[in-house]
């Protein structure tokens, strides 16, 4: 068989092979170790989470945390193949030990209200009267990551209702 003929042929496996390398490098690819896309997107966006240390940063401008509940979803999806990073989107309610600190951060908010994940409503107040700053939101420190946190605080209740969002690495 001549090189030619055999390199005719041997292109588009080539080709294959290195996008599905790429593919797998980047987390997209088929899993060799039986969990499917949706099996890996129902594990990211695993129900109601209540441990702090995945949340750690998101928290950490609220002060001392009695309690939090959070869920998480991938934005795009981790079978998604289009291009752009995915987004990591992260939503919870943590009640703190220091309103005051925190009131003195925000003002009443006029905006669209608050409309949480179903699944946190057990921990929301009834009624809540939502509280924003830019000020309370710029204490979110992202460090080297690209990402950004939002709180609204219900002075009464002593309960902050957060939203971030951080780059995923689908890999980890």
């Amino acid at each position: 068989m001549s090189v030619r003929r055999w390199a005719r042929g041997a292109w588009p496996v080539a080709l294959w092979t290195v996008v599905m390398v790429g593919l797998c490098a980047v987390g997209l690819g088929p899993s060799f170790s039986g969990a499917s896309c949706a099996e890996r997107e129902a594990a990211v966006a695993a129900p109601l989470h209540t441990d702090v240390a995945p949340v750690a940063r998101e928290v950490a401008p609220l002060g001392a945390i009695l309690e939090v509940h959070w869920v998480q979803r991938v934005d795009g999806g981790l079978c998604d193949l289009s291009p752009g990073a995915l987004r990591l989107a992260r939503e919870g309610v943590a009640r703190v030990a220091d309103v005051a600190a925190l009131t003195r951060l925000t003002a009443p908010d006029a905006g669209d209200p608050v409309a949480p994940d179903a699944r946190l409503s057990p921990w929301l107040p009834s009624r809540p009267d939502w509280w924003w700053g830019p000020a309370l939101d710029a204490r979110f420190d992202a460090g080297a990551d690209d990402a950004s946190a939002w709180y609204w605080l219900d002075r009464a209740s002593g309960v902050v209702y957060f939203r971030s969002d951080v780059d995923h690495d689908p890999g980890a």
